[in-house]
């Protein structure tokens, strides 16, 4: 995701980013 410093400037970004890992982490165990 953004840098940490566009994390604080753009909170929103944190909640996208947050999103993004979880739906890889559900994929992952998905495919194990």
């Amino acid at each position: 995701g953004p840098l940490v410093v566009q994390h604080v400037l753009q909170p929103h970004w944190v909640v996208s980013d947050l999103m993004l890992q979880q739906h890889q982490f559900v994929q992952l165990v998905l495919v194990l």
